[in-house]
């Protein structure tokens, strides 16, 4: 039941950043060039492979790594670095609960993953 709470939390918080993107595409794809021009840092990495040139939200729904909509959010100031960091962070248990491991989570572990979605996806402003 952890592993589900976890999938499910997130799948609820990717949700939520869809809503945003859906509202402005022209916006989340000029982001993405710009992330994949000069990729910062925290998401250098797999920029290279960020889904560019969506028409509706449904191909981003479809093609889009979960990583490419918490870079957005980086990109576009709605979190920190740090914030970045914690949301691929869960993003790497949520895939690790999404696929046969042997990852073992507590309940500390599921709220503190909650916790983080909640805060930087939920309760920020930017994303209402």
């Amino acid at each position: 039941c952890f592993k589900a709470a976890t999938l499910m939390i997130w799948a609820a918080g990717v949700s939520r950043i869809l809503m945003r993107v859906g509202k402005n595409l022209t916006d989340f794809n000029e982001a993405t060039e710009e992330m994949v021009a000069s990729p910062a840092s925290v998401y250098k990495h797999f920029a290279k492979n960020f889904q560019k040139n969506a028409k509706t939200i449904d191909e981003i729904r479809v093609n889009s790594n979960d990583r490419h909509l918490v870079s957005y959010l980086y990109h576009k100031k709605m979190i920190s670095g740090t914030d970045c960091t914690k949301l691929f962070a869960n993003y790497k248990t949520r895939c690790e609960c999404a696929h046969p491991t042997d990852i073992t989570l507590s309940p500390n572990d599921v709220i503190a993953i909650f916790d983080n979605i909640y805060g930087l996806v939920f309760s920020n402003p930017s994303l209402k």
